[in-house]
């Protein structure tokens, strides 16, 4: 069973490798966004389950880009979560149990969200509104 490499370095570096020059085949968006240590193109999180460990790729196929999802690091159960038309400001990060409780009492949605017992993905365009996308019951939620 082939796996996600261990680094952020090295798992763009592997989607990057493993698409580019497969015409009609998606390539890793490039992040023109760098705040802190990397790219947001590329992130980890526990985002299907509390203690598995994921992989959310951004990637660009024609005038589309899309994130993919790699539950367990496993590169053969890729899925995709969100596609829309392509946007070269969009990025993505992950988003804490912690960081989505303090959302929910920020917004008093405390009564209408139950308690998160794993991470999101944070979705959209440098410096406007975002969509945070939320794995239960089997289903992405968007918030």
């Amino acid at each position: 069973m082939a796996r996600f490499p261990l680094s952020r370095t090295e798992a763009g570096a592997g989607i990057a490798a493993g698409y580019r020059g497969r015409p009609g085949e998606a390539q890793l968006q490039d992040s023109p966004f760098t705040k802190w240590d990397a790219p947001h193109n590329v992130i980890q999180g526990q985002f299907l389950e509390p203690g598995q460990r994921d992989w959310a790729v951004l990637c660009r196929h024609q005038d589309r880009s899309s994130i993919l999802l790699y539950p367990g690091n496993v590169i053969a159960d890729v899925q995709t979560v969100r596609s829309e038309n392509h946007d070269p400001y969009r990025i993505i990060h992950t988003v804490t149990k912690f960081v989505l409780q303090k959302r929910a009492i920020r917004d008093k949605l405390t009564e209408s969200v139950p308690e998160f017992d794993h991470d999101a993905i944070e979705d959209g365009p440098i410096q406007k509104a975002a969509i945070v996308l939320y794995h239960r019951d089997g289903e992405w939620t968007e918030f």
